[in-house]
């Protein structure tokens, strides 16, 4: 993996940032389900469903067989550099 700024992760890093970047999914996916307000209008076996495909996604990212998407490598890079790459670049407007 390669960070925003073209250098290359070293695989013990890597390893390192999927535990991290697993671990923060995991305690996203729980605090999400045990939100009082949390979509109330959504049925308790969706709530159930989201979480475990959630804590599902997390293993798959710590053992590395996760789909690597711009999302996956926006929090992977983050966790390395600090730097949350945005998906759509800042535009520049000018004013006269």
């Amino acid at each position: 993996m390669k960070t925003h700024d073209g250098k290359t992760v070293s695989a013990a890093d890597l390893v390192r940032s999927r535990k991290a970047v697993a671990e923060w999914t995991r305690k996203n996916a729980i605090a999400i389900r045990e939100e009082d307000d949390y979509a109330a209008h959504v049925s308790e076996s969706s709530k159930n469903r989201f979480m475990l495909n959630q804590l599902n996604r997390a293993s798959k990212i710590e053992k590395g067989t996760a789909v690597m998407s711009f999302c996956l490598w926006q929090r992977l890079n983050t966790f390395l550099t600090g730097e949350c790459i945005p998906f759509l670049p800042y535009s520049r407007i000018e004013t006269k």
